[in-house]
């Protein structure tokens, strides 16, 4: 959607399409999170059992069609406080007319 509005040149819907992206991508890090908490994923330290022959019913990322870098970046996201993450979007929305990533996990890693 986002690359569609680029082409089209609609400012408002880039708007938008940024701004669904970052919070869905926000929620898959608060996802991912839990179920690290819970032991429902393999977190890749040592908790995947040696026998390679072994089938455990605990996905990987991988396996989930999730790659480490972008588990690494929606997890930071999703670490960024609630009323942070909220200023961060309406700044870069004001700003650059678009969200990403880069720019909430930099708001978070200035604090």
């Amino acid at each position: 959607m986002a690359a569609y509005a680029k082409q089209a040149n609609d400012k408002s819907l880039i708007r938008m399409a940024t701004e669904l992206k970052i919070r869905a991508e926000r929620r898959a890090g608060e996802m991912l999170i839990e179920s690290k908490l819970k032991g429902d994923r393999h977190t890749g330290y040592g908790d995947q059992k040696s026998d390679y022959r072994c089938v455990s019913p605990i996905p990987t990322l991988a396996e989930i069609g999730i790659s480490r870098n972008q588990s690494s970046r929606w997890q930071k996201l999703a670490a960024v406080p609630e009323t942070q993450f909220e200023q961060a979007v309406q700044a870069a929305l004001e700003v650059a007319g678009e969200v990403t990533t880069e720019v909430i996990i930099a708001v978070r890693e200035q604090r």
